[in-house]
């Protein structure tokens, strides 16, 4: 078996007939590891960050595994400068349950080997920083055995997630009584209201009049919240608008509109994948609210779901109340920070120190 560290984007690039293969036979196997979403994601956001992509071979040239990451340059504070070591396609864009990919037949060896390489070559970094891993995937498992606890901060995220049966009847009777009261109810009250109509984006030419509302309604939805804002700025938008195209091209986006008289109230932005629907996106027209315009489009979205054979609908991160309304369990994933130089470590107590002095509570004043 060979080990390769490829730190140009050439070289990366140049792994695009071999990605997707290796990712189907793999475990980690879903939407947000596959090559469209990768290299879209350093087309929009490479700048930022130089690959630093490991990939393992046995000796005929077959890809055998692959280390998804890179390298961005940072400065804590205006004062300390560090190297972090990140998952390709991670931070800006949100995916969830990213690790390395190993193929199942060989990944007892495989995964060892990618996690000893990345360990043996940490003076090329200061601070591995792998957000929304799987707590049981192998980057995890494997790293963490390298570092003492005190040197590993991590974070557990909630992903909530439905498993789908065979039928939406079957679906419906797991829902609470007043759901599915209030989904036929609102079905009647928005009839009533005008000319109701629930589509399936398929022309690429509606692309970028269904984004453009999905981005107006997803802020109005979201009451100008700032992160909402910022999720939605231009190189993101870019990025989302190269997705939905690779992604419309390969049968995997999923992308349903509510209409009413020919007005989009109600939106999802979805990816269908290896039998899992990914709820990534919502937006819909505070205007309608009573209407309830974001249920009635979901009960659709998953509707359509069962109807195609999808036997999961993962919700992603997040523990909003409504996708528990959806009879959604709860899993997690781990965002794991593991310092590895000095200067590693000194970012590592630093931040501690900050976290601990901001929540000490002031003395009262004697004055």
């Amino acid at each position: 078996m060979n080990l390769t560290l490829l730190r140009d984007e050439a070289q990366f690039l140049a792994l695009a007939p071999e990605w997707n293969e290796l990712l189907q036979e793999s475990a980690a196997n879903n939407i947000f590891l596959t090559w469209e979403w990768l290299s879209a994601w350093l087309r929009w956001f490479g700048a930022e960050y130089q690959p630093w992509v490991v990939t393992a071979r046995q000796a005929d040239g077959r890809l055998l595994g692959v280390a998804p990451l890179a390298v961005r340059r940072r400065v804590q504070s205006g004062l300390l400068p560090y190297r972090e070591l990140v998952f390709l396609g991670s931070n800006q864009a949100a995916p969830d349950h990213l690790d390395f990919i190993a193929r199942r037949e060989t990944a007892d060896m495989v995964a060892p080997a990618l996690a000893q390489y990345v360990w043996d070559n940490r003076d090329q970094w200061d601070v591995l920083s792998l957000e929304s891993m799987m707590p049981q995937g192998t980057a995890v498992t494997q790293l963490r055995q390298y570092v003492p606890a005190r040197w590993q901060q991590s974070r557990e995220i909630v992903c909530p997630y439905t498993p789908l049966p065979s039928s939406w009847n079957d679906f419906r009777q797991q829902l609470g009584k007043n759901m599915r009261y209030n989904i036929n109810r609102y079905d009647r009250k928005l009839a009533e209201a005008g000319d109701v109509c629930y589509t399936q984006l398929t022309d690429p030419a509606e692309l970028p009049d269904a984004l453009a509302s999905l981005r107006r309604l997803h802020l109005i939805a979201r009451r100008g919240e700032e992160a909402a804002a910022a999720f939605w700025h231009s190189r993101m938008t870019s990025f989302q608008q190269e997705i939905a195209a690779r992604f419309l091209a390969n049968g995997w986006l999923r992308f349903y509109r509510l209409q009413i008289d020919g007005r989009d109230i109600g939106l999802t932005y979805n990816f269908y994948y290896a039998n899992k629907l990914s709820y990534y996106m919502t937006g819909y027209d505070e205007v309608w609210r009573r209407y309830g315009p974001g249920r009635q489009i979901m009960a659709y979205t998953i509707r359509r779901a069962i109807g195609e054979g999808a036997r999961e609908l993962d919700f992603l991160r997040g523990e909003e109340a409504y996708k528990f309304s959806w009879a959604a369990q709860s899993r997690l994933t781990l965002h794991l920070k593991i310092a590895a130089s000095s200067r590693g470590r000194l970012l590592m107590q630093a931040r501690r120190f900050k976290a601990g002095w901001q929540a000490t509570p002031a003395a009262p004043s004697t004055a």
